[in-house]
């Protein structure tokens, strides 16, 4: 939800924007994107995929003008903008603690059908532009986490025969999705996603409701204030967005995943390794406090491998750390 006090930073953002690009913002004229979709759990409409796939002709341009209405007006159903949200229980969990629980949101099918098309175009702008930085790979096509583990993995089995070691720090942004606030419509702005793109984009962000499903029961309805709808097919290029000047601020080798950061360092000295690789670690926690983001101290390590058993070396903060002895 866009409040009234950050309207002045939009129009900012706004009169900074990059001119828009017309094929960003064009009608859309082909539903390909029903061939390419898989069997997935029906949102609140009741509606799944392979209806879709067996529609007329006709039938299918009639959605399409509606697609390109809505895409021409900004605005959003409101039965699009709603989602029923599932607990499902994770594995080894004690039953009685919500933290045992992982949230599946379900949304309509029809409008991620419609979001399939805006992600395929808003992907081709992207990558065009180069606006992505090179060390993200999360959402991205023909780019995976095997990329960074590579990367890592390099830098170890380079670093060990030559009596270097190498720490490395994991981390783990908390509900990353939630906390996303509304300033990544600034940087939807500053990145050049302006016109038709970026009113659907902000119009997807705001007023969104949910209900929570236990069995056949359904909660009260809630307004969601903060943070980007899970489910959506849009939201992980607001959230690359969001998080895509990360990298920048860090000047160790850093490899970013989604909301998964890790950065490493390199020395044969090995009391000089803690302290390169805390800077890191405060310039990633400085960008999360700017940002309204928060670190999972649970879900974060550090990690040193070295040919020795015997070294020991500072915990870097906020992640602890353990010796992992790799033997060439």
């Amino acid at each position: 939800m866009i409040l009234p006090n950050q309207t002045r930073l939009l129009h900012n953002a706004l009169s900074q924007a990059t001119p828009i690009d017309p094929r960003l913002n064009q009608a859309f004229s082909l539903l390909s994107a029903v061939q390419d979709s898989k069997s997935t759990t029906t949102g609140p409409d009741n509606i799944c995929y392979e209806m879709f796939k067996h529609m007329s002709i006709k039938s299918l341009e009639v959605m399409l003008q509606l697609f390109n209405k809505i895409w021409f007006t900004g605005k959003i159903p409101s039965s699009w903008l709603h989602s029923i949200i599932v607990p499902i229980p994770k594995p080894n969990k004690p039953a009685h603690l919500p933290s045992s629980y992982r949230p599946i949101s379900l949304t309509s099918n029809i409008c991620k059908l419609f979001e399939k098309m805006i992600v395929c175009r808003l992907n081709l702008f992207l990558e065009y532009r180069n606006v992505l930085h090179i060390l993200q790979s999360g959402f991205r096509q023909s780019r995976k986490t095997p990329d960074h583990i590579l990367r890592l993995h390099d830098a170890i089995h380079k670093s060990l025969p030559n009596k270097r070691n190498v720490l490395s720090a994991f981390i783990d942004v908390e509900k990353a999705y939630d906390m996303v606030n509304t300033e990544v419509l600034s940087k939807l702005l500053r990145y050049g996603i302006s016109g038709r793109m970026f009113n659907f984009i902000r119009s997807s962000l705001s007023n969104r409701t949910f209900q929570v499903r236990i069995g056949s029961t359904l909660s009260m309805t809630k307004r969601l204030d903060n943070g980007i709808p899970q489910g959506s097919v849009l939201s992980p290029i607001p959230f690359s967005l969001m998080i895509n000047d990360l990298p920048k601020r860090i000047t160790s080798p850093v490899a970013l995943y989604a909301d998964d950061v890790c950065v490493w360092e390199c020395d044969s000295d090995i009391t000089l390794l803690n302290q390169p690789c805390q800077l890191s670690l405060t310039k990633v926690c400085d960008w999360c406090a700017k940002c309204g983001f928060k670190l999972s101290s649970t879900k974060s390590a550090a990690v040193r491998n070295t040919n020795s058993q015997r070294n020991t070396i500072q915990h870097p903060s906020p992640c602890f750390c353990r010796t992992v002895p790799t033997f060439p």
